[in-house]
């Protein structure tokens, strides 16, 4: 979010875990980062040899306010890097890293009512993917992945 560009292999040496995102998300992404969370917490000084690199998946709703908010809500303001951009920037990393996305629009059926409540929501991969100290992706963990996989796991990547 600082106005860099951020490339992956500059963080050779550290576990990194990669979600896609957005800050107005009312379900999954909420999960995502309240997971996270907690794996930083619980991994303790081992959170030192691990980087968080969230993805903008909204491109249009992630704003540095909105951004800010939402990592100060989950306390993770110090402790993960979010990256936002244009919509052909950020579908450029959507597409390396197999990542889909499909924003909802408004949608009307002629009588003036939507025709789904799901109007500006942003559906996304919901994967949190962990690469190896070695620069290489190894797991992808669901969006409901115990946090307890992650701890066992972080040193087992960041040895590899």
């Amino acid at each position: 979010m600082g106005g860099g560009t951020v490339d992956i292999r500059d963080h050779r040496g550290k576990v990194v875990l990669v979600s896609f995102v957005y800050s107005q998300c009312p379900d999954t992404c909420p999960l995502i980062m309240q997971m996270l969370r907690q794996a930083r917490d619980d991994l303790g000084a081992a959170a030192d040899d691990v980087e968080i690199v969230l993805v903008s998946t909204d491109p249009e709703g992630d704003t540095p306010a909105n951004v800010r908010t939402f990592l100060a809500r989950y306390d993770m303001a110090d402790d993960a890097q979010y990256l936002i951009g244009s919509r052909r920037q950020l579908e450029a990393v959507w597409r390396r890293w197999g990542v889909a996305t499909e924003v909802h629009a408004h949608q009307h059926d002629g009588t003036g009512l939507h025709e789904h409540d799901h109007a500006g929501l942003v559906d996304h991969t919901s994967l949190t993917y962990g690469v190896s100290a070695d620069g290489r992706l190894t797991t992808a963990y669901p969006v409901n992945f115990p946090v307890a996989a992650i701890v066992h796991d972080v040193p087992l990547l960041a040895s590899s």
